[in-house]
């Protein structure tokens, strides 16, 4: 038999977004990295393509993160 506690629900959800927030991050990081790819010709597909992406990707790292945790804390206070 294990000792580990059961996770209360409230751990659960926290746990959860966490992951949440740190795949959102990845896949930035992804997009970064395959939009300087295309960028550098290393994948043959239009420059303003690459440059799109890679920009998409930076803004998607520092941002939605931030908007993703607003967005949960306003709805676990039950406004809108």
């Amino acid at each position: 038999m294990s000792n580990t506690p059961v996770p209360t629900p409230e751990e659960a959800v926290a746990a959860k977004r966490y992951m949440v927030m740190n795949l959102v991050r990845l896949c930035a990081i992804v997009a970064v990295g395959l939009g300087i790819a295309i960028a550098r010709e290393v994948i043959a597909l239009p420059y303003a393509l690459g440059v799109a992406l890679a920009v998409a990707g930076l803004v998607a790292f520092f941002f939605l993160p931030v908007m993703l945790a607003k967005r949960w804390k306003a709805g676990d206070r039950g406004e809108q």
